[in-house]
């Protein structure tokens, strides 16, 4: 058991891997890996010896895409890793202060101790997160395993069910349990898509993910579209909630 400082501080980046694509129809190509999640590739264009190497990685990970070249296979490997390790570096530095301010912001000054198996998987999805729902709901799911108070709310499925969330899956259920008391019809799925200023097919695909999650149920009392917010995502919801 450890505090969230503590996890901080002790977490290090993955011992990255690299593997030939499968993938590749021309050239030679690489994924690289952190066990078998893909973080990013290694290519070059060509086999020509004289031709250079690149690597990328996707702006999922970055914020923004990054990418650079080297002449050998070893340079650009190590030029990926240390890119890899700085981005990882800001995104502790950026959770830290997020849960930080979140903390402050509830008035918790006590520290709970947190499960390795909810801190470490949730802090490296938090520290690879760069859309700023999600990175903020991370946030807040470990500002909540850290107080006293609520890291009786926190589950280890929250994790999982996190990773799978977009920024729009977020903001329909929590503007879905705050503005329409957590049941979701068709009316309320127009006015949801007004006020996130998105399409309704964007509202009904980030339903329909709600619902593969377990968060949302279909409800039928109107018609097919209705749903309404499960226990499961009610649970959520109270854990992270200010």
């Amino acid at each position: 058991m450890t505090t969230m400082a503590a996890d901080l501080e002790q977490f290090r980046l993955p011992a990255l891997s690299v593997r030939r694509s499968s993938r590749t129809a021309w050239g030679t190509e690489y994924d690289v890996l952190d066990g078998e999640d893909v973080l990013g590739r290694i290519y070059r264009v060509t086999d020509h010896p004289a031709s250079p190497w690149f690597w990328a990685i996707p702006a999922r990970l970055a914020g923004r895409k990054a990418f650079g070249t080297a002449d050998s296979l070893d340079e650009v490997t190590a030029a990926f890793k240390a890119e890899y390790e700085r981005l990882g570096q800001l995104g502790q530095e950026r959770l830290r202060a997020d849960t930080d301010e979140i903390r402050r912001r509830r008035g918790t000054r006590e520290k709970a101790e947190i499960s390795p198996s909810i801190a470490i998987p949730a802090i490296k999805a938090a520290v690879d997160e760069h859309r700023e729902a999600v990175r903020d709901l991370w946030a807040r799911l470990l500002a909540a395993a850290m107080d006293p108070d609520r890291k009786n709310l926190v589950r280890l499925a929250f994790v999982e069910v996190i990773k799978k969330m977009d920024p729009l899956d977020v903001e329909v259920l929590e503007l879905g349990q705050r503005e329409f008391s957590g049941s979701i019809s068709g009316g309320t799925l127009d006015e949801l898509a007004k006020r996130l200023d998105v399409s309704r097919d964007e509202i009904d695909a980030s339903l329909s993910n709600l619902v593969k999650l377990d968060l949302t149920a279909r409800s039928y009392t109107s018609g097919p579209a209705d749903a309404v917010i499960t226990p499961l995502g009610r649970e959520l919801l109270r854990a992270v909630s200010d």
